[in-house]
């Protein structure tokens, strides 16, 4: 039984690099790397000339590629940069379009189409925007520092970020998708959200979220004072937690445009994902704070960018999620370290209870429609699937009976 909803670490210090800090050297180091991984900071690629009046600035020789000044959008931000953008946007015009906005931030940046129109809708007047007004919502515009949103759908398309850090923030109730490969990501204090993180280089750090579902494929997950998440899981080393509590894990289930280019890219070998191999530095020898997933209640998510999307570019490069691989034992690891985590007592999770149904498979596509966001929308999901498989045992029952 298969129920779809079609919708238009290696371990370390888990604080070693303070929120403010971060926002510091983003702001005014410009250039300079404040987490050492050896990129540069906030050049953007036009993902795609396909705007027409984008095309046709580059023809009259205004350049498109290179570094955008909205990589370093904050409140401080000068008005000097703010008018760049601006003039960037309107083509030299006193006021910016919804046509022209849609251009610059799906088009160009990589955005989605629901931030053009939160965007619009929050900061225009009369279905026009100036440059006050511009300038009230230009943080918002930054590509890498997402913070205090609140029911709102965040996308980040391949080409969008460049291996860039990424932060997300007292987030409620918002589904963000980081379709792109990124340098390292901190995501702290969410609520009921549905994240999406491609490949990250470095480590995904959640710290302080509840009631989020996560996809996160990293080099390294680290998990601290977490509660009533679950998690989608490929990791090339053993995640790491520390005072979690209900924490659902299972094996990387989603797919988008060039997912599994991105995952080639990044070097990450499917058949290497110690997903279910999570050490506890809080463990005692009476719980396990972390449970794996029965099938029935696994979310593959699929994500189709437009109306046109081909679904042969949508490919999960993981193994499809089966009841066998979620009995599976770990991997085995041979870079364990010895010292204080061989002081700290493990419990095993009990195997997932058998299969009900298959795993449910959630359809979103890059538009504004209005409709329930975040984890509202995959309870009413489970509430729905729940009661088609209520219905389908009654039905069974009665063709039993009737024969």
């Amino acid at each position: 039984m298969r129920f779809c909803f079609s919708i238009d670490l290696k371990f370390g210090c888990f604080d070693c690099l303070p929120r403010a800090w971060c926002d510091w050297c983003h702001r005014f180091l410009g250039s300079v790397d404040p987490v050492g991984l050896g990129h540069e900071t906030a050049t953007l690629e036009s993902p795609a000339s396909s705007c027409p009046r984008f095309q046709r600035r580059a023809r009259n020789g205004q350049e498109l590629q290179g570094r955008s000044l909205v990589a370093r959008a904050f409140r401080t931000s000068p008005d000097k940069d703010v008018w760049t953008v601006f003039k960037e946007i309107s083509g030299d015009l006193k006021e910016i379009s919804m046509e022209d906005l849609s251009d610059y931030i799906c088009t160009y940046l990589g955005y989605g189409h629901a931030e053009a129109v939160r965007y619009f809708t929050l900061y225009s007047f009369n279905q026009s925007m100036n440059f006050r007004s511009f300038k009230q919502g230009y943080p918002d515009l930054n590509p890498f520092f997402i913070s205090r949103w609140s029911g709102d759908i965040i996308l980040r398309k391949p080409g969008s970020l460049n291996r860039q850090q990424v932060n997300l923030e007292e987030l409620s109730k918002c589904e963000v998708y980081i379709c792109d490969i990124s340098g390292q990501v901190f995501v702290d204090s969410c609520k009921d959200s549905l994240i999406l993180l491609g490949p990250c280089d470095g480590p995904a750090c959640f710290r302080n979220c509840e009631g989020c579902t996560f996809w996160a494929a990293a080099q390294q997950i680290r998990l601290k004072e977490c509660k009533s998440c679950t998690l989608y899981i490929y990791a090339k080393t053993p995640p790491t937690m520390l005072d979690c509590e209900d924490i659902l894990v299972a094996p990387w289930c989603a797919s988008y445009a060039n997912c599994k280019e991105h995952f080639e890219a990044a070097a990450f070998p499917v058949e290497v994902n110690y997903w279910n191999a999570l050490f506890d530095f809080s463990g005692t020898s009476e719980k396990c704070h972390w449970q794996i997933c029965a099938l029935h209640e696994v979310v593959q998510l699929k994500l189709w960018e437009g109306e046109d999307a081909h679904a042969k570019h949508l490919r999960n490069p993981c193994p499809v999620v089966t009841h066998q691989i979620l009995c599976d034992l770990p991997l085995s690891n041979s870079d364990g370290q010895p010292g204080q985590r061989m002081t700290i007592p493990q419990v095993r999770p009990s195997m997932p209870d058998p299969p009900l149904s298959s795993a449910l498979q959630l359809d979103v596509r890059d538009c504004a429609a209005k409709r329930l966001v975040g984890a509202p929308l995959l309870n009413k999901l489970r509430s729905l699937n729940q009661q088609k498989h209520v219905l389908d045992l009654v039905s069974g029952i009665s063709l039993v009976q009737a024969n």
